[in-house]
């Protein structure tokens, strides 16, 4: 078991998505700290200046490094408008050959919206670099368009959520499979118990997936349902103060974390059968 958790965690950590999940959960974790000073002082054995730690050194110190973790966070996720995009263009030529439900037109506007949110993500990072001479629109544009990007994931989480929501209601509302009919003239009881007892089996079946993607919808909707207060506040849509940020930050980061997490742990499984 303990062996197992190791290689389940060297997965999570050298998987892209689970590395970055962790990156964020950093950065939060950071956040709060500087929002909260009171908390600071935990930090003091961490740090090796020459000088004695105080509230304002590793202030100092956090604030850059929050910033350098977010730039490689963004680093990672430089193509993730491709991939955004590409599963809006392949549930829009699903929704052209065949008619599709609501949940899968939401799904199109989410991606889509997330792609254009990651693509100018994408394009402002040399910005976001402070390399002298390597900015591509300059501070204040830069700015402007990374306040723009924040809409567009404001709508892509709401769409989202929405999409969710539709989801659970098709899956709660899919008929219960019943037994088998009875074939005409049969009158053996072991017959027909055995036909019965397969009908339970395939109800129970049946509820628990039903529940299994029920809450693996309810995890996401709540992830992105909380995640809407950070576009929500960098747009000055949403009143909201730096350490509920970070403290949602850090909640919808484990809460998406777990997805990869348990990817993981199938993908050692796998390996291991």
């Amino acid at each position: 078991m303990e062996s197992h958790v190791i290689e389940q965690f060297i997965c999570f950590g050298t998987d892209i998505f689970g590395l970055e999940r962790l990156l964020r959960g950093v950065q939060a974790i950071f956040q709060i700290f500087l929002a909260y000073p009171l908390l600071l002082p935990a930090l003091y054995p961490f740090f090796t200046a020459d000088a004695p730690p105080s509230p304002r050194l590793t202030a100092l110190t956090l604030d850059p490094l929050k910033a350098q973790v977010n730039i490689t966070r963004r680093a990672m996720r430089t193509f993730n408008f491709a991939r955004s995009f590409s599963t809006a263009y392949a549930l829009v030529a699903r929704a052209v050959v065949d008619p599709q439900p609501l949940a899968v037109h939401l799904d199109i506007i989410a991606s889509s919206l997330m792609g254009v949110f990651s693509l100018l993500e994408t394009i402002t990072l040399p910005d976001m670099l402070g390399v002298p001479g390597a900015a591509l629109f300059g501070e204040a544009r830069a700015a402007t368009i990374n306040v723009e990007a924040q809409r567009f994931w404001f709508c892509a989480l709401a769409c989202g959520v929405l999409s969710g929501a539709v989801k659970i209601a098709n899956l709660v509302g899919e008929p219960v499979p019943g037994p088998a009919p009875a074939p005409e003239g049969a009158e053996d009881w072991k017959d027909e118990r055995e036909r019965l007892r397969k009908g339970v089996a395939a109800r129970k079946a049946h509820r628990a997936g039903v529940r299994k993607k029920v809450r693996a919808l309810l995890r996401r909707m709540a992830a992105d349902s909380l995640d809407l207060l950070i576009p929500g506040s960098a747009v000055g849509w949403v009143s909201s103060e730096p350490g509920t940020i970070g403290t949602v930050m850090l909640c919808t980061s484990v809460l998406t974390g777990l997805d990869v997490w348990e990817r993981c742990g199938r993908q050692v499984a796998g390996q291991k059968a």
